[in-house]
C-alpha cells in the first residue's frame, strides 16, 4: 500500500471512530431507559463535542469524499447540529428534556435508523 493509500485508510477509520461515537452517543438520548440504566453519564458538554466533531467529519467527508453512499453521513449532519444544540442549551437532565430525545430520535432516523418494533420509549438494556 502507498502512503496515499495509507492516509486515506487512516482518514476513514478516523471519520468511521467519530460517526459511531456520535451514534452510541444518540441512542441512550432517543432511548431514555436506556440513559436510565447507565451507571456512568457523560457531561452535556463532552457530549455536545461528540456532534459537534461529527459535524466536522461530515464537512470533511462532503468536500473530500461527496458520493451517494456518504449521502445519509451528510444529510444527518443537520440533526446533529440541532441535537448538539439542543444540548447546549437543556443540558442533561432526568428526565432528560423532550427536545434533546426528539432531535436525538430524528438524527439516528436521518441517519438510516428506525424506530424500534417496540417503540423509542419501550427499548430497554438488562442492569448489570
Amino acid at each position: 500500500m502507498n502512503t496515499e493509500q495509507e492516509d486515506f485508510s487512516e482518514t476513514v477509520a478516523r471519520w468511521a471512530n467519530t460517526i459511531t461515537s456520535a451514534l452510541d452517543a444518540a441512542t441512550p438520548l432517543a432511548c431514555p431507559r436506556i440513559m436510565q440504566r447507565m451507571s456512568t453519564l457523560p457531561t452535556a458538554n463532552e457530549i455536545a463535542a461528540r456532534f459537534a466533531e461529527y459535524i466536522a467529519t461530515a464537512d470533511e467527508i462532503q468536500r473530500t469524499a461527496p458520493s451517494e453512499s456518504n449521502r445519509r453521513i451528510c444529510d444527518a449532519a443537520r440533526d446533529a447540529a440541532t441535537l448538539r444544540d439542543a444540548i447546549t442549551n437543556s443540558g442533561i437532565g432526568d428526565p432528560l428534556h423532550a427536545s434533546i430525545v426528539a432531535h436525538a430520535r430524528a438524527f439516528l432516523i436521518a441517519f438510516g435508523y428506525r424506530e424500534p418494533p417496540e417503540g423509542w420509549d419501550a427499548v430497554d438494556i438488562p442492569k448489570p
